[in-house]
This record gives structure tokens, C-alpha cells and sequence, in this order.
């Protein structure tokens, strides 16, 4: 096509990844921090308590450095959007075609330089790894308490069979205390065999406690 088609196209092509980038670092970005948002107190989030409203200081959300981090990588891939858009943000028009010259050589290095980051520190995959992990974990814990209760751990109407699930705890509760501890879960883990991936039972455990021990007393 002509050099007005093409310019057109990237036009769109342009306009659809800065729109995109900025619907994930507002909208989206911004729907979780409030939907996940908790009470803190001396820096530390208070998970599952959020009676402080929109407090600037006295709520927030429970993160890592992970997080962090990859939060400040969303902030760097805007740099090349923000390039791109000055000159018409101070109406020139003789810089546009080096405005949009610097962005790509910009983003180039950034691509490059986001690859080299993952080679080098790899906390990105471990960190998808690790997750995908502990959902296969949990969905193999279901699946295996479904087969000892015969498959019966809801009602017809959805509801939980309280009886059925009952019961199905006290098989696992070897000291009859009424709680679940770390070494109980560790045993029925260590049952369910999960070979087709490289597990740590004492992580994988941790990591359950955490999920299912809402009193967080180490007791389930």
C-alpha cells in the first residue's frame, strides 16, 4: 500500500499497545489492589481484615519484593510509549519521525534487556513454576479426599456434606485432637504421591496450612 496506509496502520497498531499497557497499569492494576486491599498496621497487612475504608496509610494490600519488582518493570515499558507521544504532546511535528526512530531503538533494548533479566535472574519462571505448583497440589489434595469419601463431599443441591466431611477429617486426624497439624498433612501428602513433578512436601505442606488455616494458629 501507500506510505499513508502504513503510517495509518501503525498508527492503530501503536494506539492499540499503549491503550493496552495503560488499561493494565490503571484499570486492571488498580480493580485488584482495591478488590485484594486489607488493614495495615506498622507495615505489616492484616489478610482478610479491611475495615479502614481508603485510608492512604492504614490500608493497603499484602505483596512481596517479587511484586515489586515487577511492577516497576510495567512502569519502564511505558518509556517508549511516552517517547513516541511528546512531539504531538508539544505540537511539533518535524521530531515525530525521530521520536518514534529513538522508541523502537528503546524498545529493542528493552526487549533485549528483559530477556537478559529472566536469563540471569530467573525468579519469574520459579515464581510461575512455584504457583502452578501449589494449585496441582491443592487440586491432587481434592481430588484425593473426594476418592476416600467415595466421591460424596457435596450434597445433591451443592451444598457440603457436613457428616461426610466429618468424617473424612477424623481419618486424617490420627490423634482424635480435633485439629490437623504440619506432621498430619505432611503424612496425607506423602500418601497422595504426586510423582509426575518434583515436589518438596514441606514446602507444599507450608503452603496448604497457609491456604486452609484461617486462624492461622498452625492448626487446621
Amino acid at each position: 500500500g501507500s506510505a499513508e496506509v502504513a503510517q495509518s496502520q501503525v498508527a492503530v497498531g501503536m494506539g492499540l499497545l499503549a491503550g493496552s499497557t495503560v488499561l493494565l497499569l490503571t484499570i486492571i492494576w488498580g480493580t485488584c489492589v482495591i478488590v485484594g486491599k486489607c488493614d495495615i498496621e506498622d507495615s505489616i497487612a492484616l489478610d482478610s481484615t479491611d475495615t479502614r475504608g481508603f485510608s492512604q496509610t492504614g490500608s493497603g494490600i499484602s505483596t512481596d519484593i517479587w511484586t515489586s519488582y515487577a511492577a516497576r518493570i510495567m512502569v519502564i515499558s511505558v518509556i517508549p510509549f511516552v517517547i513516541v507521544q511528546l512531539p504531538q504532546m508539544l505540537n511539533s511535528t518535524s521530531g515525530r519521525h525521530l521520536a518514534v526512530l529513538i522508541g523502537l531503538v528503546i524498545s529493542v533494548c528493552l526487549l533485549i534487556s528483559y530477556c537478559l533479566y529472566q536469563i540471569f535472574q530467573p525468579w519469574i519462571q520459579k515464581r510461575k513454576l512455584e504457583y502452578i505448583k501449589h494449585k496441582h497440589v491443592i487440586l491432587g489434595l481434592l481430588r484425593h479426599l473426594k476418592m476416600r469419601s467415595l466421591g460424596k463431599l457435596l450434597k445433591d443441591n451443592g451444598e457440603p456434606d457436613t457428616d461426610v466431611i466429618r468424617k473424612l477429617f477424623a481419618t486424617i486426624d490420627e490423634n482424635k485432637d480435633g485439629h490437623l497439624t504440619h506432621g498430619e498433612m505432611t503424612a496425607l501428602v506423602v500418601g497422595i504421591q504426586f510423582e509426575e513433578i518434583d515436589l518438596d512436601h514441606d514446602d507444599a505442606v507450608t503452603r496448604i496450612m497457609a491456604d486452609f488455616d484461617t486462624s492461622r494458629n498452625q492448626l487446621i
